[in-house]
């Protein structure tokens, strides 16, 4: 059974966390001619780094694997790897061979699928760039504990499981990553958004919701100035 009560104290940190931390991008500017850090190397066998306007990899031992030809790389997640180049998103192998394109990319494989976004609808494609789930929707999030979260309409999101079957009501503003029994939702309330400054919300509440959407315990109330 989860103690609801230390789960509550911790994700309430966790929320707090995370509205500073949405305030710095999620990716770290180049170090001109050198590698690109981004919280370490994290065991991947290559590493981006960035050679007058050209991102490529190096190996391990600070080798160039991959030469400089793209306009902006990622990390690699599960053997692959996010580049721009040419004007499209393409995911890349270890090797550097292109793997497929697509319009804009979502997030990183995790649990074996990679949320994509091309043509303005949002659906998951396995390692072989092929669809898993048919892009039907507006946003899509990362798999997690086998739940994924995606956006049916504005302000309107849900859980869907690895076959694309909706699990959970998607009347939620905001959901986060899935935990094994549970998970973290936002209900109820109207996103503001200001230049330079995190989302945040007015009214409504944080809820802790198990993995059918049912509510577990209110974690916080947000007042209608957002705090």
């Amino acid at each position: 059974m989860v103690d609801v009560r230390c789960v509550i104290v911790l994700v309430t940190l966790l929320i707090v966390g995370g509205c500073e931390r949405r305030r710095t991008s999620a990716l770290t500017p180049a170090v001109p001619d050198g590698v690109w850090e981004q919280g370490g190397v994290g065991g991947t066998p290559r590493v981006p780094f960035l050679r007058g306007n050209l991102y490529g990899y190096l190996d391990v031992e600070g080798r160039v694997a991959i030469d400089p030809r793209y306009g902006w790389a990622d990390t690699f997640q599960s053997g692959f790897a996010l580049c721009r180049l040419n004007s499209r998103y393409s995911i890349i192998d270890e090797s550097g061979s292109v793997k497929f394109t697509v319009d804009r990319y979502g997030e990183e494989f995790a649990e074996g699928l990679a949320a994509v976004k091309d043509f303005g609808h949002a659906g998951f494609v396995d390692q072989q760039g092929e669809y898993h789930i048919q892009p039907a929707f507006m946003a899509a999030g990362p798999f997690s504990n086998g739940l994924a979260g995606v956006q049916v309409s504005p302000d309107q999101w849900g859980y869907i499981d690895h076959e694309g079957k909706l699990v959970t009501p998607t009347h939620f503003n905001e959901v986060q990553a899935a935990e094994k029994d549970y998970t973290i939702v936002h209900y109820g309330g109207t996103q503001v958004t200001a230049e330079d400054a995190p989302v945040w919300w007015e009214g409504g509440r944080w809820l802790m919701i198990d993995r059918s959407g049912k509510p577990l315990a209110v974690i916080r109330e947000d007042k209608e100035d957002g705090w």
